[in-house]
């Protein structure tokens, strides 16, 4: 589905881009060139103007007030957002006396502070980080100062091709070249010739802390915020946390002994990858701390990972998962079992299953699933249960594999055989004992022979009439770019009374949720009738309270008789501003996740249900979306499905599956799946007597 890029964020972080020369100050005092300062900014190319012209404003006058004229930019070779001016010092010592008179200035602080506030700063409302340090003070070469031992000292700067500025990490490479990762991306060096790799090449993120070369040649680079990336030569590879990585922060890398790929984050742990599959430890897992600063593998293939406040070493231990299946539901709980037929009219399957493992957490755990003859490959979760909707007549085989903490496989996967035969079979089979029951009894064949035909003929009515309610609503989500669109409706019988619609016109995203009153086919007729008055009154481009009003002043006027009403309620997203604007008649409150806060609220409005009352007004609550935010509509069907105690499945549990999923920044598609099958789940198999619904709607994060 189409995805709306994200409105880039203005970051602006003071930043000293420096190449710091490991040189003596009587060396540098030797030197006829000039000792240089530099005072640099990280500014939003699409900014830069407006900056230095508030940099001459606000910023000159103070650098002057302590020594630091800093006037003309440097002709060193920089990324387009980096803002940075050059001052002459008169050697090491001045300009350790400048930075610390600036550093104590509180008019200084303010103004980052000020800078911060308007172009954006690491934390809301914060100061841009501030630095004066050394540039440059070339030294030729000769012979070090101070020392016995004679040699050639070269430096190797921004002339000589390195770009990049400080360096955090470098490597010497099975060919002989020497690779540096900078603040500017990665560069190597064969003795001649310099390379440089950025963002714009594939690397994850230009702030380079760690690399290192594996086995096969492979080169990998963790770096600061952009995960880690994978560099064969030819092809580059980033993995960041929505693949599996603890922390896109990456601090320290090694390879394991069998060739599994760690990474040391910082914060997060330690992650392992083995090319399908990260598995993180954290400090429940026994480790020390969870900043990881360097990691070593040893002689004995053993790992040692060090951390501010210790050590740990990590042994490798292989001791594969046990995997079971724990339950099979679908017309009903199925237990344990090796095989399982279900008739076509199942809407609804479910596989549990449970991997064991002495050191791995329960949600540690990841399992490999497929259903085969209906999955096309392969898929992972951490839950311990999937579930699968509408299967088509057929064979199937559903295979699941445990996953460790160390990435150990379960040897033999648990599996189930599942047919799925066509829904008259059951009544075949219920019309023989029939015929069998009456023919002991000596009723004629001819009534038998009718009776047979009455299930078979209602059978084929009911599909019928399911397919018709089906065909109503949409066949799928719109193709809105920026947001992330599913609904699904499952009828508690052949025909429901749950409805669902989209509507997309005049700069706006419409979205809807109905429950028409009664079930199967006493609702159909109702479910027909409204979706015929909604498109046409849509069609007007009324508000939403004049659309609410029309709408119940017309289902009263053509109701069928007076048990009939309809709840229905009504989201409308203007795409420009994401602003929205609900109304809501008698369905349950809808649900809308804050990505900023984490949290699930209810977007609570009262009002009649449609057809109820002719003069009844209706009101809209208003708000607005942001990146990440979803709203969740959901049927009387998802509260109210109970299980085998009697309790139910309620409002609260609702908010929290939300929550999660949203947290977790499930698909809303995938997000669905989660809900409803922790509603089918939570009843185990008990017959529901209403329709269950739900729509999602989310702006891409």
């Amino acid at each position: 589905m189409n995805r709306m890029g994200r409105v880039p964020r203005l970051v602006t972080q003071f930043l000293a881009l420096v190449l710091l020369s490991p040189v003596l100050a009587e060396s540098v005092a030797a030197n006829d060139e000039a000792t240089l300062g530099r005072v640099s900014f990280w500014v939003p190319v699409e900014r830069m103007a407006e900056f230095e012209a508030t940099y001459a404003e606000r910023a000159l006058p103070l650098l002057r007030k302590h020594g630091i004229v800093a006037t003309k930019p440097s002709d060193r070779v920089l990324p387009a957002d980096v803002f940075d001016r050059l001052f002459e010092a008169h050697d090491i010592p001045d300009v350790r006396k400048k930075q610390a008179a600036l550093r104590a200035d509180p008019a200084w602080s303010a103004l980052l502070m000020r800078f911060g506030s308007r172009f954006g700063a690491p934390r809301e409302g914060g100061p841009i980080r501030s630095d004066v340090r050394l540039f440059q003070a070339p030294l030729g070469e000769g012979t070090p100062a101070e020392t016995e031992v004679t040699g050639v000292w070269r430096n190797f700067g921004v002339e000589e091709g390195l770009q990049g500025g400080s360096v955090f990490s470098f490597i010497h490479d099975r060919d002989g070249n020497m690779w540096f990762g900078t603040f500017g991306g990665v560069h190597s060096f064969d003795g001649q010739t310099w390379s440089h790799y950025t963002t714009k090449d594939g690397l994850g993120h230009n702030a380079v802390q760690a690399m290192m070369q594996d086995r096969d040649g492979v080169f990998w680079f963790g770096t600061r915020g952009g995960g880690v990336t994978r560099y064969d030569g030819q092809t580059w590879t980033t993995y960041t946390t929505r693949d599996g990585l603890a922390q896109d922060a990456v601090r320290a890398m090694a390879q394991g002994p069998d060739g599994d790929m760690w990474f040391g984050t910082r914060g997060g742990g330690v992650s392992r990858f083995d090319g399908d599959l990260f598995q993180s430890m954290t400090q429940a897992d026994g480790l020390h701390g969870s900043a990881v600063y360097d990691m070593h593998r040893d002689d004995d293939g053993d790992l040692w990972f060090v951390d501010p406040h210790g050590i740990t070493r990590f042994r490798q231990q292989a001791a594969p998962p046990l995997v079971h299946l724990t339950n099979v539901i679908g017309d009903k709980p199925h237990g344990p079992v090796g095989e399982v037929s279900l008739s076509a009219a199942t809407d609804y399957l479910a596989f549990e299953f449970l991997g064991t493992s002495f050191k791995t957490r329960p949600n540690q755990m990841v399992y490999l699933y497929q259903l085969e003859g209906y999955d096309a490959e392969q898929l992972q979760t951490r839950e311990r249960q999937v579930a699968y909707y509408d299967l088509p007549i057929g064979e199937y085989i559903f295979r699941v594999t445990a996953v460790d903490r160390d990435l150990n496989y379960s040897e033999s996967p648990a599996e189930i055989r599942v047919t799925v035969h066509p829904a008259y079979a059951r009544l075949a089979l219920i019309a023989g004992l029939v015929v069998a029951l009456v023919g002991l009894t000596a009723v004629s064949g001819y009534a038998l022979k009718k009776r047979r035909d009455l299930f078979l003929e209602m059978e084929e009515e009911l599909q019928t009439a399911h397919e018709m309610q089906k065909s109503l609503m949409p066949a799928g989500p719109p193709r809105v770019s920026g947001f992330d669109i599913a609904g699904r409706c499952l009828p508690a019988n052949h025909v429901g009374g749950d409805f669902f619609q989209y509507f997309q016109q005049h700069g706006k995203l419409a979205v809807c949720l109905a429950d028409v009153t009664g079930h199967a086919m006493e609702a159909a007729i109702p479910v027909v009738m409204f979706n015929g008055i909604l498109e046409s009154q849509m069609e007007r481009g009324e508000r939403l309270e004049e659309l609410f009003s029309r709408l119940n002043r017309s289902l009263h006027r053509t109701r069928v008789d007076g048990r009939t009403f309809v709840c229905f309620a009504m989201v409308e997203i203007d795409l420009d501003s994401l602003g929205f604007r609900l109304a809501n008649g008698g369905c349950p409150y809808p649900y809308h996740y804050c990505a900023a806060t984490g949290q699930v609220e209810e977007l609570q409005l009262d009002a009649y249900p449609l057809g109820v009352q002719p003069d009844t007004e209706y009101s809209t609550v208003e708000a607005q979306l942001e990146p990440g935010d979803r709203i969740v509509f959901c049927s009387d069907g998802i509260a109210e499905a109970a299980n085998p105690r009697e309790e139910l499945f309620g409002f609260e549990r609702t908010a929290e599956e939300i929550r999660r999923g949203c947290a977790e920044q499930l698909p809303s598609e995938i997000l669905i799946d989660r809900l409803i099958g922790a509603v089918k789940g939570f009843s185990a198999g008990v017959p529901q007597g209403d329709d269950i619904t739900v729509v999602v709607v989310g702006v891409e994060a």
